[in-house]
């Protein structure tokens, strides 16, 4: 995306004043203490829609670990993009079975957790085998929560 206009913010205390067709937060608030007040500010933002992706399902350690503060689930989202006066237009599930229960549960019982930073040769090849396995995860289920809402 060479001519994408992306910016930096903290999110839960600051908003812009210009406005954007498409506000996308993927992966990030879960890790935010005051999720409303972040959901607020993007749609303040938000010229047309809000796209939310958030992790969902049991919390598992490996996630606390990583600065989770909560899961949701679909109704949970819904309710917080509607308490800030958006309107869902859709939610969608991902990952069942593949990434997640297999991945999430597997991940735990790794003796260091989940790997970080650069992968391992055999880790690497661990990783695309399980991209290839991901498209195999049936539509519209499974823990990863993306949301679409509009203004």
């Amino acid at each position: 995306m060479p001519t994408a206009d992306l910016k930096l913010l903290d999110i839960q205390n600051e908003s812009l004043e210009d406005h954007y067709d498409l506000v996308m937060s993927v992966q990030v608030i879960e890790h935010l203490l005051d999720d409303i007040a972040a959901l607020r500010n993007m749609a303040a933002i938000a010229g047309k829609y809000v796209l939310v992706s958030t992790i969902g399902g049991r919390m598992r350690a490996s996630e606390r670990a990583i600065g989770h503060f909560r899961n949701y689930s679909a109704v949970e989202l819904c309710a917080k993009l509607e308490a800030v006066n958006l309107e869902v237009m859709w939610v969608r599930g991902w990952g069942w079975p593949f990434y997640s229960p297999m991945v999430r549960t597997v991940s735990e019982w790794l003796p260091n957790g989940p790997p970080v930073g650069e992968l391992s040769r055999s880790e690497r090849r661990a990783a695309r085998v399980l991209h290839q396995l991901y498209r195999l995860n049936v539509a519209g289920r499974g823990d990863v929560i993306t949301a679409l809402a509009r203004i």
